[in-house]
């Protein structure tokens, strides 16, 4: 709705469909937000078949940063800056930082797994090459072809260099939380 700028009148809005962008000019069609929730343009499936499938996968999920930022961010924030992009040349200092991932869902097999294996380590998703999902994917391994990031533009697309992997499970836990229904069943015990 905004791809060239940010626009604080859309932040909470989660009620859109890519249908209007099927060729990924406004969000390519390898991002990581249009991987994981591709709403209504699953290729090669029809629209309303499109959209009950990604409902179908869909995961409520939500992740808390630690440690201290790498890079300052503020650098991002004006466009008409002429400051040296402070992505060139990063170096890690060491630091513990990263993000606590979580995510709830009815079934792990088809939710969570299905959309890692199937959405963003799929090279060829919605029709692209050589492209895993550019955050979550499993970039850079070294019995892969390289992965690159492919946006559309007008004449030709730009397409990155060879996608590093920018995230690196520690660790990982599947919990089990009881269903609502189950809560109440429980609740409805007393002791004697």
């Amino acid at each position: 709705m905004a791809p060239q700028h940010d626009e604080p009148r859309f932040h909470d809005r989660n009620d859109f469909l890519y249908d209007e962008d099927p060729d990924g000019f406004a969000c390519p069609l390898g991002a990581h937000v249009r991987r994981t929730n591709p709403r209504a343009v699953l290729k090669p499936y029809p629209t309303a078949q499109s959209l009950s499938m990604s409902e179908a996968h869909r995961l409520l999920r939500r992740a808390r940063v630690f440690g201290p930022a790498l890079v300052d961010t503020t650098a991002f924030q004006d466009p008409a800056s002429t400051a040296t992009n402070p992505l060139i040349d990063l170096v890690d200092d060491g630091a513990a930082r990263g993000i606590h991932f979580f995510c709830v869902n009815a079934s792990i097999k088809s939710q969570f797994e299905f959309v890692q294996q199937t959405w963003c380590n799929n090279p060829r998703f919605s029709g692209l090459r050589v492209n895993k999902d550019p955050i979550t994917g499993d970039n850079a391994r070294t019995d892969a072809p390289p992965s690159h990031m492919e946006i559309p533009r007008h004449p030709v697309a730009y397409r990155t260099a060879a996608l590093p992997r920018f995230v690196t499970v520690r660790a990982g836990a599947y919990l089990f939380m009881p269903s609502i229904a189950a809560l109440r069943f429980l609740s409805s015990f007393r002791s004697g």
